[in-house]
Protein backbone atom coordinates (compact mmCIF):
# COMPACT_ATOMS: atom_id res chain seq x y z
CA UNK A 1 0.00 0.00 0.00
CA UNK A 2 1.64 3.19 -1.15
CA UNK A 3 0.68 6.64 -0.04
CA UNK A 4 1.60 9.62 -2.10
CA UNK A 5 3.33 11.81 0.43
CA UNK A 6 6.78 13.26 0.80
CA UNK A 7 8.59 15.76 -1.36
CA UNK A 8 6.52 16.07 -4.53
CA UNK A 9 9.28 18.13 -6.18
CA UNK A 10 11.34 14.95 -6.49
CA UNK A 11 8.76 13.77 -9.04
CA UNK A 12 8.76 16.95 -11.14
CA UNK A 13 11.10 15.49 -13.77
CA UNK A 14 9.99 11.86 -13.49
CA UNK A 15 7.71 10.33 -16.09
CA UNK A 16 6.15 7.07 -14.99
CA UNK A 17 4.58 4.51 -17.30
CA UNK A 18 1.04 3.21 -17.44
CA UNK A 19 -0.42 2.04 -14.13
CA UNK A 20 2.36 3.78 -12.19
CA UNK A 21 2.67 6.72 -9.84
CA UNK A 22 5.72 8.69 -8.77
CA UNK A 23 6.55 8.79 -5.07
CA UNK A 24 9.72 10.48 -3.84
CA UNK A 25 11.28 10.32 -7.30
CA UNK A 26 10.53 6.63 -7.95
CA UNK A 27 7.83 4.98 -10.03
CA UNK A 28 5.68 2.37 -8.31
CA UNK A 29 2.77 0.27 -9.49
CA UNK A 30 -0.71 1.48 -8.63
CA UNK A 31 -2.66 -0.80 -6.30
CA UNK A 32 -3.81 -3.89 -8.15
CA UNK A 33 -1.02 -3.86 -10.72
CA UNK A 34 2.31 -5.64 -10.57
CA UNK A 35 5.38 -6.59 -12.56
CA UNK A 36 8.47 -4.73 -13.73
CA UNK A 37 6.38 -2.41 -15.93
CA UNK A 38 3.17 -2.67 -13.86
CA UNK A 39 1.56 -4.40 -16.83
CA UNK A 40 -0.03 -7.31 -14.94
CA UNK A 41 -3.37 -7.13 -13.14
CA UNK A 42 -2.72 -8.79 -9.77
CA UNK A 43 -6.35 -9.89 -9.25
CA UNK A 44 -6.04 -12.54 -11.96
CA UNK A 45 -3.61 -14.67 -9.94
CA UNK A 46 -6.08 -14.94 -7.03
CA UNK A 47 -8.96 -16.38 -9.06
CA UNK A 48 -9.72 -20.02 -8.36
CA UNK A 49 -10.91 -22.65 -5.91
CA UNK A 50 -9.26 -23.05 -2.53
CA UNK A 51 -9.10 -25.47 0.37
CA UNK A 52 -9.16 -23.52 3.65
CA UNK A 53 -7.18 -24.64 6.69
CA UNK A 54 -7.68 -22.73 9.95
CA UNK A 55 -5.40 -22.34 12.93
CA UNK A 56 -7.33 -20.47 15.63
CA UNK A 57 -5.60 -18.88 18.59
CA UNK A 58 -8.85 -17.88 20.22
CA UNK A 59 -12.37 -18.96 19.38
CA UNK A 60 -13.06 -21.44 16.61
CA UNK A 61 -13.25 -21.38 12.85
CA UNK A 62 -16.84 -21.00 11.71
CA UNK A 63 -16.29 -21.28 7.98
CA UNK A 64 -16.43 -24.00 5.38
CA UNK A 65 -13.32 -25.97 4.40
CA UNK A 66 -13.60 -24.67 0.82
CA UNK A 67 -13.92 -21.24 -0.76
CA UNK A 68 -13.46 -19.63 -4.15
CA UNK A 69 -12.24 -16.26 -5.35
CA UNK A 70 -13.67 -14.33 -8.28
CA UNK A 71 -12.64 -11.23 -10.18
CA UNK A 72 -15.28 -9.40 -12.20
CA UNK A 73 -12.77 -7.33 -14.18
CA UNK A 74 -14.16 -3.98 -13.06
CA UNK A 75 -11.33 -2.99 -10.70
CA UNK A 76 -7.75 -4.27 -10.84
CA UNK A 77 -7.42 -4.10 -7.05
CA UNK A 78 -10.64 -5.82 -5.97
CA UNK A 79 -11.45 -9.54 -5.72
CA UNK A 80 -14.42 -11.34 -4.20
CA UNK A 81 -14.25 -14.22 -1.74
CA UNK A 82 -17.24 -16.40 -2.63
CA UNK A 83 -18.25 -17.51 0.87
CA UNK A 84 -15.88 -16.06 3.44
CA UNK A 85 -16.40 -17.80 6.80
CA UNK A 86 -19.95 -18.75 5.75
CA UNK A 87 -20.91 -15.08 5.43
CA UNK A 88 -21.49 -15.02 1.69
CA UNK A 89 -19.50 -13.02 -0.82
CA UNK A 90 -17.06 -10.43 0.49
CA UNK A 91 -14.98 -7.94 -1.50
CA UNK A 92 -11.29 -7.73 -0.67
CA UNK A 93 -8.76 -5.14 -1.74
CA UNK A 94 -5.32 -5.82 -3.19
CA UNK A 95 -2.51 -3.42 -2.39
CA UNK A 96 0.75 -3.34 -4.28
CA UNK A 97 3.97 -3.43 -2.26
CA UNK A 98 6.99 -1.18 -2.92
CA UNK A 99 8.49 -4.25 -4.65
CA UNK A 100 5.70 -3.89 -7.25
CA UNK A 101 3.93 -7.08 -6.22
CA UNK A 102 0.16 -7.15 -5.68
CA UNK A 103 0.47 -9.43 -2.67
CA UNK A 104 -1.21 -7.52 0.18
CA UNK A 105 -4.89 -8.18 0.94
CA UNK A 106 -7.16 -6.31 3.36
CA UNK A 107 -10.88 -6.23 3.97
CA UNK A 108 -13.53 -5.88 6.63
CA UNK A 109 -16.83 -7.70 7.05
CA UNK A 110 -19.86 -6.28 8.84
CA UNK A 111 -22.81 -8.66 8.55
CA UNK A 112 -25.15 -8.28 11.50
CA UNK A 113 -23.72 -10.30 14.38
CA UNK A 114 -20.54 -11.13 12.41
CA UNK A 115 -17.79 -8.52 12.20
CA UNK A 116 -14.24 -9.15 11.07
CA UNK A 117 -11.02 -7.40 10.13
CA UNK A 118 -8.83 -9.34 7.75
CA UNK A 119 -5.30 -8.80 6.49
CA UNK A 120 -3.05 -11.12 4.61
CA UNK A 121 -0.77 -11.84 1.74
CA UNK A 122 -0.43 -13.87 -1.39
CA UNK A 123 2.25 -16.54 -1.10
CA UNK A 124 3.93 -17.93 -4.16
CA UNK A 125 6.47 -20.09 -2.32
CA UNK A 126 4.56 -23.27 -3.16
CA UNK A 127 4.18 -22.38 -6.81
CA UNK A 128 0.41 -22.75 -6.56
CA UNK A 129 -0.36 -19.29 -5.21
CA UNK A 130 -1.62 -19.77 -1.68
CA UNK A 131 -3.04 -17.03 0.55
CA UNK A 132 -2.37 -16.48 4.25
CA UNK A 133 -5.00 -14.42 6.12
CA UNK A 134 -5.14 -13.19 9.71
CA UNK A 135 -8.74 -12.79 10.87
CA UNK A 136 -9.93 -11.04 14.02
CA UNK A 137 -13.67 -11.39 14.41
CA UNK A 138 -16.70 -11.15 16.63
CA UNK A 139 -19.59 -13.53 16.06
CA UNK A 140 -22.21 -12.25 18.45
CA UNK A 141 -20.32 -11.91 21.72
CA UNK A 142 -17.70 -14.54 20.79
CA UNK A 143 -14.27 -13.16 19.90
CA UNK A 144 -12.03 -15.16 17.62
CA UNK A 145 -8.63 -14.82 16.06
CA UNK A 146 -7.58 -17.25 13.37
CA UNK A 147 -4.94 -17.66 10.74
CA UNK A 148 -6.46 -19.04 7.55
CA UNK A 149 -4.37 -20.61 4.82
CA UNK A 150 -6.06 -20.80 1.44
CA UNK A 151 -4.49 -23.55 -0.65
CA UNK A 152 -5.18 -23.10 -4.34
CA UNK A 153 -6.58 -26.17 -6.07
Amino acid sequence: MLTNCGDRRSCDDVICGNNQSCINGNCYCLDGYEGPECQTIAAQKYVGNYTVVANCFQGSYIGAPFDFILWDGAYPNRITFGNFMNQGSVDAFIYTSPANEGNIIEFAVNRGSFQANVSGQYLNNTGAGDILLTVQYYFGSQYGECQLTYYKQ
